[in-house]
């Protein structure tokens, strides 16, 4: 199934639900309740079909925590940890102690329990902030590190580059398969003249199908 984006005249060739059908699904909906998954998301059946008005909302949600899941297993806190400390040294290196205790007597010194990497060098990437593992004395002042040539500060140690590469990677393929998948039922129904089952969804969408799987076995584990 390709994942071309719906176009406006196909949105407005779209079938339209009636106010009857709006009822029937919500009718439906009472008669077969979800069950609650351990993630407190309504998880529904792979053979249940699409339903706009009741499902719409979920698969927003599920896509949501499905994503916020995966970006957080690519970037897992124990890596987050390690550059933070990786920066916090390289920090003190930067800074010895003699000398921000020289300018804390000026009030040019002030303590800080952050760092910001600045990624002007990727696409609409903000900066990112990492709490460090202990407080440090820093000069006054803003200063930041960058992740590449063309952002502002002093540049990261090389050691976490990886981190922050990996970083961008991972908001670059959510951000728009985000947006996506969230459209996709109505997509489908313009094809093929019916809504997909869950099944469909899951099958165009490997990491909605990783997480409901995920989400299933917990449940009968239970």
């Amino acid at each position: 199934m390709s994942r071309r984006a719906i176009t406006q005249a196909e949105l407005n060739a779209a079938p339209r639900i009636t106010p009857t059908g709006y009822a029937e699904e919500a009718y439906q909906a009472r008669r077969s309740p979800m069950a609650v998954g351990p993630a407190g998301l309504p998880i529904p059946s792979a053979r249940a079909t699409y339903r706009t008005t009741v499902d719409g909302p979920l698969l927003v949600q599920i896509a949501r925590r499905a994503y916020a899941e995966w970006r957080a297993a690519q970037l897992p806190q124990l890596w987050t940890d390690a550059v933070a400390a990786r920066l916090l040294a390289d920090l003190r290196e930067r800074f010895p102690a003699a000398d921000m205790e020289v300018l804390k007597r000026y009030g040019l010194a002030a303590p800080q329990d952050r760092v910001v990497v600045d990624m002007t060098e990727a696409l609409y990437e903000k900066p990112v902030f990492l709490t460090l593992p202990a407080v440090i004395e820093l000069p006054a002042g803003a200063f930041r590190y960058r992740w590449r040539e063309q952002g502002q500060g002093a540049p990261i140690p090389e050691a976490v580059e990886p981190y922050f590469a990996t970083g961008v990677a991972v908001r670059r393929a959510e951000q728009p398969d985000f947006m996506k998948v969230v459209g996709w039922p109505s997509q489908f129904k313009l094809q093929n003249k019916r809504w997909p089952t869950w099944r469909e969804i899951e099958a165009a969408w490997p990491r909605i199908a990783e997480w409901l799987a995920e989400q299933r076995g917990r449940s009968c584990a239970r």
